[in-house]
Order: structure tokens, then C-alpha cells, then sequence
């Protein structure tokens, strides 16, 4: 995609921005209508679950490139495969409509792509791609603690309306 934006006149940093904004946007539709809601809670449990399992073992992973990564998404499709057998979540179906669904799906990527961000090495080439603010969109320490209490205080929201 960032080929085709380049291709347009668009510079190589605002091209990767762009795409940047465009994965969000896909990984909310995908995780929010493909996964449902329902999967998408247990989803967020699953990527805190592993997140705190990366950061209590980082002396061992840190030692490996993009070790972090690694252990991260392979605890993350354990817990999901485990999921139903490990955690009993239930949700009133009634106060999730479809854009409360979109919503939380758009909240859940930004949560996955904060935390991609953050383990990537500095040396990665990856940073290349974007433009000085765009990854600070999902690294900088204030909008870090924006992405982890977002889809938490969401579901408090929507959980507490009747």
C-alpha cells in the first residue's frame, strides 16, 4: 500500500503514516465484525494476559531480537486457544450495537499496534517508513496509557448504561 501511495506524489514518511492510519482502520473493521463482539473482549483480556507476561519475563526475551514480539503473539494464540476453556466472560448483548462493536474493535487494534510498536527495536527498519509524529501516535508514554485504559474504560461505559 505504501508503494502505491508513493506512487501518487505522496512522500515515503506521510505514505507510511497513511498506512499506518489505514491498518487501524482495517484491523478495527476485521476485529470488530469478523471476531464479534463477544471474542473481542476475550481478545482484550488475552493481549493484557500476554503483555504482562512479556514485561514480567522481558530479562529473558530481551535478549533476543524482536524476542519480545515473539513470546508476545505466541502467549497471545495460546490464551486464544485456550480461551474458552480458561475464562468465563459474559457481556449483556443488548448495549453492544454495531458501532460499540466497531468502536471497541478500533480501541483493541490501537492497543495491539501500540504494543507492536513499543517492542520493536530502535535499529528496526520498520521506523523508516513513518514520519517523526506518526508512530508517537501509539508510543508516546502519555498516548501508551491512553491505549491501555481506552477499551477498558469503554467497556465500563458501555457495561454501565442500561
Amino acid at each position: 500500500m505504501q508503494s502505491f501511495l508513493e506512487n501518487m506524489g505522496l512522500s515515503a514518511s506521510l505514505a507510511g503514516d497513511i498506512s499506518l492510519l489505514a491498518f487501524l482502520a482495517i484491523g478495527s473493521l476485521l476485529l470488530g465484525f469478523v471476531i464479534g463482539r463477544f471474542r473481542l473482549i476475550h481478545l482484550l483480556l488475552h493481549i493484557y494476559i500476554a503483555y504482562v507476561c512479556v514485561e514480567v519475563f522481558r530479562f529473558l526475551v530481551a535478549t533476543f531480537l524482536y524476542g519480545e514480539i515473539f513470546v508476545f503473539v505466541g502467549v497471545l494464540f495460546l490464551l486464544t486457544f485456550l480461551g474458552d476453556r480458561l475464562f468465563d466472560i459474559h457481556a449483556r448483548a443488548s448495549v453492544y450495537g454495531w458501532m460499540a462493536t466497531f468502536f471497541l474493535g478500533f480501541l483493541v487494534s490501537g492497543l495491539l499496534i501500540a504494543i507492536f510498536l513499543h517492542f520493536l527495536p530502535a535499529s528496526s527498519m520498520i521506523w523508516n517508513f513513518f514520519s517523526s509524529r506518526g508512530p508517537g501516535y501509539f508510543t508516546d508514554p502519555w498516548m501508551s496509557v491512553f491505549w491501555f485504559l481506552a477499551p477498558l474504560g469503554f467497556l465500563l461505559f458501555v457495561n454501565s448504561k442500561r
